[in-house]
């Protein structure tokens, strides 16, 4: 099976005169081959106001503020968490610094374009426009700059608003809805956004300085919501049921794929590699690297449709077709079709990750790439040979993969109980948790299953598919979310995954 480089990706464009300050923004199309469709957007969760008193899209959706207290909030990669002429650091004290020059960007919400997407990419967790209408920066800056909030809708509509920070620190919050657009670029704040970033236009002082953009805190929050972080309330996290699902493919077939030994793989290409503590390490030397796996008997693709991957990554990030580039994978079967069929491209980072994909996309098809001749889609599918396809670099990279699985849903089947697992990330004494199941995905019209008091690490509930009361519920899938509350305030947080409830 050929290789080729990097799918499509968001390119970059010109510059958009604002009366006496320009602003070069990297203004994007979506490439695309045909009309190949993407995988549909994820569903925006957001909580209703009584249910959430931070108020903001990073606690209530990712169950972990923008307080760059870790390198998930914007992570310190160039092209990841900054693109065009950056440099991008965070320290201890949880300040993130990026170096800027015209048209540099800073990336709150990142996408790909045309791409399976995982983690925080806007499209597997895009931000509810309805709720969350302001944006508030705590924001140090070397020099006066004219800067962007530049945006875009799940359709690819952008948007555009000019701000102008002063030179120094200070607290700057922005009306998202109501502010005027530049530039031509008119969409509304509305809907599911699935990037959003800020852009550096040219310094008050004129020519194109380095100059250091400091964040210290951002809040993408409602708009009667505080505009500062709030202190005291619980920032609840669902740890399972979660996006990676349930019974695994190859544990239920004797043999995880987790590289204790070398019995979990069938063949290698384009890899120099040992198997050591518990991973595949080594290096890939071409641009068709690829780990296929043993299958014991045929996988049927309808149960097992949740793809993970633990793997980490040496080197720069770079889509080029040349050394150092190649920074997407993807997944390669061979099933009903009586060929190989190759998926759409999972785009990786530098560093370690843990990514995880529901292949069975909306529509079926999405999930291969748009190159493909044969496009099967994922489900229907009996796949009787599988690979993992580690990247697309034609250089030498080196690499640590660490466990893959194909799993089904979570479920709670023919044992007595399921156990949900979460935490409060705060650590707030005094904070009571309410669990609640629903039907209605990105919903919070659930029913109450249970409640009690929250301690320190991860908390366990058992489920034993009845509400508080004790009555069965029907069979099903739900969508599990926990509300906890304490004298200061209450916050809510949404399972990743669904859990089916499936009695005898």
């Amino acid at each position: 099976m050929g290789r080729r480089s990097a799918g499509a990706r968001w390119s970059s464009a010109i510059a958009v005169c604002v009366g006496f300050a320009t602003l070069a923004p990297v203004v994007t199309t979506q490439v695309s081959s045909g009309r190949h469709p993407a995988p549909a957007t994820n569903h925006a969760v957001a909580p209703p106001d009584v249910l959430s008193t931070h108020g903001d899209y990073a606690t209530d959706v990712l169950s972990d503020p923008w307080d760059f207290s870790n390198d998930a909030d914007i992570p310190p990669i160039k092209l990841v968490g900054c693109e065009n002429r950056c440099e991008i650091a965070r320290s201890a004290a949880g300040q993130l610094t990026v170096s800027t020059r015209d048209s540099s960007t800073i990336k709150l919400v990142r996408t790909w374009g045309l791409e399976l997407a995982w983690g925080r990419d806007g499209q597997a967790r895009p931000v509810d426009a309805g709720r969350y209408t302001r944006l508030t920066l705590s924001m140090c800056t070397a020099q006066k700059l004219n800067m962007g909030i530049h945006f875009w809708n799940e359709a690819g509509g952008e948007g555009l608003i000019a701000i102008y920070p002063e030179a120094g620190c200070g607290t700057f919050s922005y009306d998202l809805v109501g502010l005027p657009r530049i530039g031509g670029l008119n969409a509304p704040w509305a809907g599911k956004i699935v990037r959003l970033e800020l852009l550096r236009g040219n310094a008050a002082s004129g020519g194109d300085p380095a100059v250091d953009v400091t964040l210290d805190w951002v809040r993408l929050h409602r708009g009667n919501a505080p505009a500062a972080p709030v202190g005291g309330v619980p920032i609840p996290r669902v740890l399972s049921p979660n996006e990676e699902g349930g019974t695994d493919y190859a544990a239920a077939t004797g043999n995880a794929w987790d590289f204790n030994d070398t019995r979990d793989v069938l063949a290698m290409n384009h890899i120099y590699s040992a198997v050591r503590n518990g991973a595949l390490v080594g290096s890939t030397v071409g641009n068709d690297p690829f780990v296929e796996f043993k299958l014991p008997k045929p996988l049927k693709a309808d149960k097992f449709h949740r793809f993970t991957a633990e793997v980490c990554y040496g080197g720069p990030m770079s889509f080029a077709n040349a050394p150092g580039g190649g920074m997407n994978a993807r997944v390669v079967w061979f099933g009903s079709a009586g060929r190989w069929v190759e998926s759409q491209d999972i785009i990786i980072y530098p560093g370690c990750n843990r990514m995880t994909i529901d292949l069975a996309t909306t529509p079926a098809i999405a999930v291969n790439d748009e190159n493909t001749s044969k496009k099967t889609g994922w489900t229907g599918q009996t796949i009787t040979r599988l690979r993992f396809d580690l990247n697309e670099d034609p250089g030498f990279r080196t690499f640590s993969l660490h466990e893959v699985k194909f799993a089904d849903d979570a479920a709670l089947v023919t044992a007595p109980a399921y156990r949900i697992l979460f935490d409060d990330i705060a650590a707030v004494p005094g904070t009571t948790a309410e669990i609640y199941a629903t039907r209605t995905r990105g919903g919070f019209d659930g029913v109450r299953i249970g409640t009690m008091a929250v301690k320190g690490g991860t908390n366990s509930f058992r489920w034993t598919g009845t509400d508080a009361g004790g009555a069965k519920l029907p069979n099903g899938q739900y969508w599990i979310y926990v509300t906890m509350r304490n004298a200061a305030g209450v916050g809510t947080a949404y399972a990743t995954g669904p859990l089916r409830l499936q009695r005898a």
